[in-house]
């Protein structure tokens, strides 16, 4: 089982770069705090917020060592297998874990939607890096 750390951290800094730009003003950060019924002032004075971050990079950067072993398994090696794969993983997986939350947590259907697409687009993005970087 061959993992390519550098890939995995290459993958973690454009995932994260990624989120930023999704969860940004220019993007949809209005309406995700819209959804999410919270403000700005609300988020900046919550006091885990630096934790949540930090959290997030931890969870980013074990999601890209897991998907680099899968791939390693699996033997995704190319571009057009890693998408696929990622595909798969969301539809299969996220997409319906995440589900739960509408139907459990009372969450609002557009915080899934929006959530669950940039979460499509952050496995897209590892899973490119980590295919090509093999």
């Amino acid at each position: 089982m061959g993992i390519n750390f550098l890939a995995v951290l290459v993958a973690v800094i454009a995932a994260s770069i990624f989120g930023m730009i999704w969860y940004s003003p220019v993007l949809f950060r209005t309406h995700w705090m819209h959804l999410m019924g919270t403000t700005t002032e609300e988020m900046q004075n919550h006091p885990h917020a630096k934790f949540g971050m930090i959290g997030n990079l931890l969870a980013t950067l074990i999601m890209g060592v897991v998907i680099a072993v899968l791939f390693s398994y699996a033997n995704i090696d190319t571009p057009l297998k890693a998408i696929s794969a990622a595909l798969l993983i969301w539809v299969g997986i996220i997409m319906t874990f995440n589900f739960n939350e509408i139907m459990f947590g009372k969450k609002p259907k557009g915080l899934w939607l929006l959530n669950s697409f940039q979460q499509l687009f952050v496995l897209l993005i590892m899973s490119y890096i980590i295919a090509i970087w093999h």
